[in-house]
C-alpha cells in the first residue's frame, strides 16, 4: 500500500520534472497551473483506499486521465509534455499490476475487470490515433505508451481472470504473446516480446 502511494507520488513528480512545469478535474494538461494540485489530490486519494478492487478502479481512472492528457497535448501541439505523461502512465499501469498482486480471491473484481478491459482497449485506440498527429520527436514516446498499454492489458486481465477463477497468481508471466506484424501505427512491428 505504502509502496503504491510512493509510486503515485513519484509518478506525479516525474510528470512535473520531465515536463518542467508547475493537477485533476476536467481534462487539464501539465501546462495548467492547477496540474500539480490535481496530481497531489490523486496521490492522496489512492493512499486512502484500502480495498484492492477500489484501488484498481481509482488507478484505472488515473490512467484514463493520463491518456486524455496525452491526447490533449497532442491536439494542442505541445509534444514536449508527452514523454512525461507517458512515464506517468507507465507507473500507473505498474501500480495497477501491483494492486492486483495484493488482491485475494475473497474480493469481487468484476467491476475492476471490466474497467481494466474497456479502459486499456480505449487507451490503445486513443494512443494509435495520437501517434498520427504528433511530430516525430514524440512518436517514440507514444509507441512506448502503446506497448505499455497492450502489455499491461494482457498481464492485468490474465491476473484478474485467474483471481476471479479462484487462483491467486504471483509474479509476471515469462512471455507475452507477440502482436501481429504491423500492429503499431505506421506499419511498425507490434511485437511485445518478453516483459
Amino acid at each position: 500500500m505504502r509502496k503504491i502511494l510512493v509510486r503515485v507520488i513519484i509518478c506525479c513528480l516525474c510528470v512535473v520534472g520531465i515536463t518542467g512545469i508547475d493537477c485533476w478535474s476536467d481534462i487539464i494538461g501539465p501546462d495548467d497551473p492547477d496540474y500539480i494540485a490535481s496530481l497531489i489530490e490523486e496521490a492522496l486519494q489512492v493512499g486512502e483506499v484500502q480495498d484492492p478492487a477500489q484501488r484498481i478502479l481509482l488507478l484505472q481512472q488515473m490512467a484514463n486521465r493520463r491518456i486524455e492528457e496525452i491526447e490533449l497535448m497532442a491536439a494542442e501541439n505541445k509534444p514536449e509534455y508527452i514523454p512525461g505523461l507517458v512515464k506517468a502512465y507507465e507507473v500507473i499501469v505498474q501500480n495497477i499490476e501491483d494492486s492486483i498482486d495484493q488482491t485475494t480471491v475473497e474480493v469481487d473484481l468484476s467491476e475492476a475487470l471490466e474497467a481494466v478491459s474497456s479502459g486499456t482497449a480505449k487507451h490503445t485506440e486513443v494512443l494509435e490515433g495520437v501517434w498520427d498527429e504528433v511530430p516525430d520527436e514524440a512518436k517514440s514516446a507514444i509507441e512506448h505508451a502503446i506497448e505499455v498499454s497492450k502489455t499491461g492489458r494482457i498481464v492485468a486481465l490474465e491476473r484478474l481472470s485467474k483471481i476471479q477463477e479462484g487462483e491467486v497468481p504471483k509474479g509476471k508471466p515469462e512471455e507475452v504473446p507477440k502482436g501481429e506484424p504491423g500492429g503499431m501505427p505506421g506499419g511498425e512491428p507490434g511485437g511485445m516480446g518478453k516483459l
